[in-house]
């Protein structure tokens, strides 16, 4: 009876301490960004161009670069991220349990900010409107707001039945405070300030050859540097 007991005893431990450790890759893993309910929160992934399509939704088209994410305050880093400009998704890439990979949609529900590479990103409503994403730029009282989309249209090239889509399109707003307008050239910017400070503003932009539709974001920070050191000393 006593060695039947021993038995019993044995074998409940080994099935007890066996579930244990099969638990514990589990365990280990819930801190894992892809069990994170924060940034979990999406659906999956699944958009399907019509066949024949050129071009891509993406504004990244080179595919997932390293960026960070800012939900409810919980800043995620090191996520590999792809940005839709077409349906206005931000795709999550991460590995599975099984060492697959999953691509799903953060909600913009609680999303605040992201940054891919080194561009950085708001949601923001502008004017009312729907929330949508805007590249950020500058750090001052005055602030560049950049709102990117794609098209998809059918190819206009004779005999074509497929659809293309465009290059990136921007539209551009220059935020000072709380005063926000859309400006599309150099006349539209200048107008945007003071008419004191007007001149000062155009000689640099003729001096240092800066054309606001066409410049490159480092053009911009400058450009901003001297809108926020010169124009308002």
């Amino acid at each position: 009876m006593d060695k039947l007991f021993r038995f019993i005893f044995v074998f409940s431990w080994l099935i007890f301490s066996g579930s244990l450790h099969a638990q514990s890759p589990f365990a280990s893993s819930e801190k894992a960004y892809g069990l994170d309910p924060l940034l979990h929160n999406g659906k999956i992934y699944t958009y399907i161009l019509p066949p024949g399509t050129e071009g891509d939704p993406f504004f990244n088209p080179e595919g997932f670069v390293k960026g960070s994410v800012l939900i409810r305050g919980i800043q995620y880093d090191n996520l590999f991220l792809k940005y839709d400009t077409y349906n206005q998704y931000l795709i999550f890439q991460y590995t599975t349990f099984s060492q697959g990979t999953s691509q799903i949609i953060i909600s913009d529900a609680w999303l605040e900010s992201f940054s891919l590479g080194d561009k950085y990103f708001e949601i923001r409503s502008i004017n009312d409107t729907v929330k949508r994403f805007y590249q950020v730029i500058g750090e001052g009282s005055n602030r560049i707001l950049y709102a990117w989309r794609k098209k998809m249209e059918l190819d206009s090239r004779h005999g074509a039945t497929n659809y293309i889509f465009s290059d990136r399109i921007r539209t551009a707003y220059l935020q000072s405070g709380s005063k926000l307008v859309k400006y599309k050239n150099n006349r539209q910017f200048i107008r945007f300030f003071e008419s004191e400070r007007q001149p000062l503003l155009r000689k640099y932009l003729r001096k240092q050859n800066v054309n606001v539709k066409r410049a490159s974001d480092r053009d911009i920070i400058e450009l901003l540097n001297f809108c926020n050191t010169q124009l308002f000393q």
